[in-house]
């Protein structure tokens, strides 16, 4: 036996929820990446921490953060140089992400709860 139980109210605000938690992981891992820029010295003109944002799919629950600054992937990830020399990668992207463990992402949700 099957019950069906179908509350509209009830799934709009798990929506609302679950966006407002992503937006909440998204406002984190910006602040990450820019933090990590400022103590990789990658900063010049500060553009490129400038541009860090991020943009959240509700939908899907997926959550993106980058930047839109065309010299971006060639400090993320390194670069050879027009003489041939090669330029190590800088991580600032990768970084961000491998410092969000499950406790943290557990402490921002439980923050976001709490509002």
């Amino acid at each position: 036996m099957t019950i069906k139980w179908d509350d509209t109210n009830f799934q709009k605000e798990i929506k609302i929820r679950s966006r407002d938690m992503l937006q909440a992981v998204g406002r984190y891992m910006r602040n990450t990446v820019k933090i990590i820029i400022t103590q990789k010295d990658i900063i010049d003109t500060g553009d490129l921490k400038k541009s860090i944002a991020f943009r959240t799919e509700s939908e899907n629950l997926i959550l993106r953060v980058g930047t839109d600054k065309e010299y971006a992937p060639f400090i993320e990830l390194g670069h050879r140089t027009r003489s041939g020399s090669h330029v190590a990668p800088r991580s600032f992207l990768r970084a961000a992400l491998d410092q969000l463990d499950q406790q943290t992402v557990d402490r921002i949700i439980a923050r976001q709860k709490r509002k």
